[in-house]
Formats: structure tokens, sequence, C-alpha cells
């Protein structure tokens, strides 16, 4: 596949600040940003359209395209904006941005200081279009239908009364004048509580970035790339009524090139270092054109204002997801896309769904659906039971969140670790017991996991042999969002069963990244906080996690002759020293982890 034109909007200041990206990531930064520009320039026909500004005002698009500027023989770059030519685009920068006009981070001053000896990486063109007044249009409307109103009205002061806050609102536009909407410019001009604004930074971002991208769409009928590592696309790329924008996926071709062989090298690594006549050389090669064939471009739907839904929307509806807890939901929810929200008319809880799109293993989608139950395995088969009779098509159920390990005190076992993931070849229900004076015997007879779902797992394993990891990309992605970021590896401290810390067994195996465990998973209605009690488990049934809800959902799908699966994070070691510190990022790891293998999964 190959489209017109392709538009790239690198990471500026403002997209930095609203995806908490440190200034020391600036590498991983760049590499992501690199690669996902010489894709664009692998897809489109014609050219890779960048806003002049862009490149100006960030490091990161000018040292990325400056490197491409050879491309500019071919006419393969255009620069947009509103300017004829340079001259005139430094003139209105100026009064845009007043003295800001040399921070140290824009690159207008380079071309003021020495035109001779710079050029630009491509070639400016004038749009008939204005992104400030489309913004500004955007900005109006918004506050009128209240997009902008409510998110912000939440974090004005205190004395500040609705009526007052929409009409600063609506003056921001002709208070700005001239300069440049962008949210510096803009947080001055609003009364918001001085201990809210960073909030407020990042619903302005994301809002102005939005209107900007949707500008350039619909001028030039261009594509973007979706599913970028390290951001949230969903949050910046703009949606329509007639789902006239067009996606495609940078985590698809990412994942095809990694499979891929070119000149005897890999084609992602070829491709993330390649020269630009390389680069060239591949963009017209059998082995891109192979890979180019079997894409498609995706168009992000509109969402729609929940309600009833009929049972034959969700007749397509095939893997159903349940969690225990809102932090392992709302970890879930982030890697489902298109996701909306679905009520059944039935009394009491337990009727109230998220339904999402995953892509599948054979360039189709996934449609799947979301619940979260609460903890405990009573309440994990109710809410199973609930989804099964409201979505009749799932043919598979996978309960993912966190779960205690059972750590390893000997360097030749298992050594599972806070935020490794677990995923259940069977399920232990040790409080199922038959209890005597001389003994108590578990009586524990769960189904065994989805055939289906453990091929799945079984083909990731494969792929670990060549290095290729495709759950680590979402934690990457995913993890730079505050709430689940990644602990300090010094939290992660082990105790004997005498409750003296000792250390992890050495792993040479072990990198930044969780390690991925197939075992046996202890469920049951406890909470287990005795580290003698882990260990006999482990002793008696070989298990390598606890939790409470693997069991419910086991009994419940076997009783609708469906499949289930268990991925688990690890966030704590079922000890006295058990806390919530981890438990975040294991929720993540597990969510990432669900969503590769369900996109590992052929859709039919």
């Amino acid at each position: 596949m190959q489209t017109k034109n392709v538009f790239v909007y690198h990471l500026d200041n403002e997209l930095q600040k609203l995806f908490s990206l440190p200034r020391y990531n600036y590498a991983n930064l760049y590499a992501v940003f690199k690669l996902a520009t010489r894709i664009a320039f692998l897809i489109c026909k014609d050219k890779i359209l960048i806003p002049a500004s862009n490149y100006f005002e960030s490091d990161l698009s000018f040292r990325i395209l400056n490197e491409l500027r050879d491309l500019n023989r071919f006419g393969a770059i255009s620069l947009v904006s509103s300017s004829h030519n340079i001259d005139e685009l430094l003139r209105k920068k100026g009064f845009q941005h007043g003295d800001c006009f040399s921070l140290s981070n824009y690159h207008y001053l380079d071309f003021l200081d020495d035109k001779q000896t710079i050029e630009l990486p491509g070639t400016l063109i004038k749009r008939e279009r204005s992104a400030s007044l489309d913004i500004k249009k955007g900005w109006l409307d918004s506050v009128c239908d209240t997009e902008i109103v409510r998110p912000l009205a939440r974090l004005s002061k205190e004395t500040v009364t609705a009526s007052l806050f929409e009409d600063a609102l609506f003056e921001v536009p002709r208070k700005l004048g001239s300069r440049a909407f962008i949210s510096d410019y803009i947080l001055p001009l609003l009364p918001i509580d001085h201990e809210k604004v960073n909030d407020a930074e990042m619903i302005l971002n994301a809002f102005i970035t939005r209107k900007y991208i949707a500008s350039f769409l619909k001028e030039y009928n261009a594509v973007c790339l979706k599913d970028i590592p390290i951001i949230d696309s969903n949050s910046i790329l703009p949606e329509s009524t007639d789902n006239s924008f067009q996606y495609v996926s940078y985590s698809e071709i990412v994942r095809k090139l990694q499979r891929l062989k070119f000149k005897e090298n890999n084609a992602f690594s070829f491709i993330s270092n390649c020269s630009v006549y390389e680069l060239i050389e591949f963009k017209h090669s059998p082995e891109w054109e192979y890979v180019s064939e079997t894409l498609s471009s995706n168009e992000i739907e509109t969402k729609t204002e929940s309600g009833h839904k009929k049972m034959d929307d969700y007749s397509d509806v095939k893997i159903g997801i349940i969690t225990a807890l809102p932090k392992e939901c709302a970890a879930m929810k982030m890697m489902l896309h298109n996701v909306t929200e679905c009520f059944f008319d039935d009394r009491g809880a337990g009727h109230r769904f998220f339904v999402g799109k995953l892509k599948s293993a054979n360039e189709k989608a996934h449609k799947v659906v979301l619940a979260q139950c609460g903890m405990g395995n009573n309440s994990a088969a109710i809410r199973a039971t609930n989804m099964l009779n409201h979505f009749h098509s799932i043919d598979s159920i996978i309960m993912t969140g966190i779960a205690g390990g059972i750590p390893s005190y000997q360097s030749d076992d298992k050594q599972v670790r806070l935020g490794d993931i677990v995923i259940s070849n069977g399920i232990i229900q040790y409080d199922f017991v038959k209890e005597m004076p001389e003994k108590t015997e578990t009586r524990s007879s769960q189904a065994k996991p989805s055939a289906r779902l453990l091929e799945s797992v079984d083909i990731l394993k494969t792929y670990e042999y060549e290095h290729v990891y495709p759950w680590q990309q979402y934690i990457d992605e995913y993890s730079t969002n505050p709430f689940f970021n990644k602990p300090s590896s010094d939290t992660d401290i082990l105790f004997d069963l005498e409750d003296r810390q000792c250390k992890h067994p050495f792993d040479i195996t072990r990198t930044e990244y969780p390690k991925v465990y197939i075992g046996a998973i202890a469920s049951a209605n406890t909470l287990l906080k005795n580290p003698k009690r882990r260990d006999a488990l482990k002793e008696m049934y070989g298990v390598l996690a606890v939790e409470m809800e693997a069991s419910g959902i086991a009994d419940a799908t076997w009783n609708h002759q469906v499949g289930y699966l268990v991925v688990r994070g690890v966030c704590d070691y079922c000890d006295t020293h058990k806390n919530d510190l981890w438990q975040e990022y294991a929720a993540l790891v597990a969510a990432a982890y669900t969503r590769s293998l369900i996109e590992n999964i052929p859709c039919f």
C-alpha cells in the first residue's frame, strides 16, 4: 500500500510536556521518530508533509530532517507553511513568538545568522488554509459545545464562577492576537488554580494538537501514522463524523520489518540506520514491495455517545477481557483502539462494558470487550457469566491484571521477580478443599486454559528466539504515563522465611524488561501475606503466582463451553512486606502482553 501524501508531526516542546517525556529520554525519542519519518517516506507516493514551524521549533524534527535533506533532491519532503518564502516565515514567527523567538530549542536564528550556508531540508510550500485560524475556530466551537470548558473548568480558581470562566475562554483568541496558539501563551490568560497548571497544560496541548493536525489532513487529504511508541497517539489524532481521516499503523509496519531480511540484514535495523540512498533503494526493492502490498490504511472510527446497544451490534466480538481492579482496567483500556462504552438494560451491576479493537495476525481486526469485576473468585465468575450472556459470540475470555509472585532463592529455578509476567497453563483453587481430622485435601479440578490462546503464547515464545518481543514496545509507550511508571529496581526487595532481607539469585539473562513465565497459578478468595503458605503452594503444586479471580473465570467459561487464559503481572511476593508500589506497573505489563497475545491471533 502506498498513499500520495503522508503527514508527519514530530514531538515538539508542547507534546513532550503533554506526554511527560523528560529530556534524558531524548535518545529513545530520536530513534522512534527517526524511524517514523523513514517509514512515512516508504509509504508515500508523493511527499512527506512536515509543518515548517515543527522543523524550526523542535530539536528532534530539526535533527531528523537535516539528516534526510538529500531526499529534497527528489522532491520527497515539503515544509508546509502559511508563508511564501523563508524571509516571510521568519518575520511572521518573530511577531508570533516575540521574545521567545530566540529560545534555545527554536532554530529560526540559525537561518537569520547565516542564510548562505544553511538550506532547508525540503521545499517550502504555502498553505491555502491557516492552522492558526483553524485552531481558533475549533477553540470557539469547542467552548460552545463544552468540549474544552468542562475539563478546564474543573481546574479553575474557586473564586471564579462557571460563566466567568467561559467568558475567559471566549476571550483567549482576541487576547492572543497574532501570537501563536500554544499553551505557554494561553495559560496566563486563564484563571487556573496555580496548583493545577500542569493538568491544564496537558489538556490544552492535546486539544491544540488535534486541531492542528486536522487542519493539515483536511487540506492535503494526507495519511498520518498512528500507534507510535512512547506517546498515546489516540489522544492527539483528530476524529471526524465522516471518517475522512485515515491512519496507518506504525507498529504494524515495524512488526513486518522485524521479520524481514534485506541484504543479509534485519530490515528493521537496516532502515533505522541506513543512508538516504540506501533508504531509496529499499523503497524500490521487492522486499518492501511485498510488505507494502500487505498493508492497509485503517480509519479511526468516530466516537459515539454511549447508549443502549442492540445485541446485533456486537455479533463480531469474539474475545472478552476481565480485570478485577480499576488500575488493571485502565491499563488494558489504554491498549485498545476506538473504545466505546456500552450499557445493557438489566437490573443491578455487571452490565457495563468497554468495546474496542485490536489488530490481528492476519491483517484484520479483533473486536474485544473489556469489563471490571472487583476482587474475588465469586465476583469474577458472576462478571464472566454476565459478559457471556450479553456477548453470545465470545469464544475466549482473558483475565488480566496483577498477582503475587512466588520467588526463588536458588539460581537454578524460575526466578519470578516484581514486574514479571506469569501466564497460566493451569489453575489451582487452593481453598476448595476436603478437610479431615488427619489432613486437608485440595479438590481443585479446573479446566485447562484455551488451546487457541496457549498456542498464541507459544508463538510469542518462538518469536523470542528471533529477539522479537512485540509487547515490549507497548510497555515503552505507556510506562511514560506517570500513573504507570516502573518503580526503581531498588524497591524489589526479597525476604527469606525468617523475614530477613536477602539477595535475589543472580540471573544473567535478566534485562530491563519483564521476563515471561508459563506455569500454574494458585487462586482463592484469600489475600495471601504468608510466605510459608506461599512456598508450600509452590512445593505442592508448582505454582508461580497467587491471585483471587482465576478460579471463578475458569468455572464460568467451562460452564459456557468457551476458553480462558490468565495473564498476571507480579506486584508483590505474598509476604508481610506486601504493598501497592508495583501494582500499576504490574497491571501495565500484563495489559501489554495481553494486547500482543491477541494481536498474534488470526481473526476469522
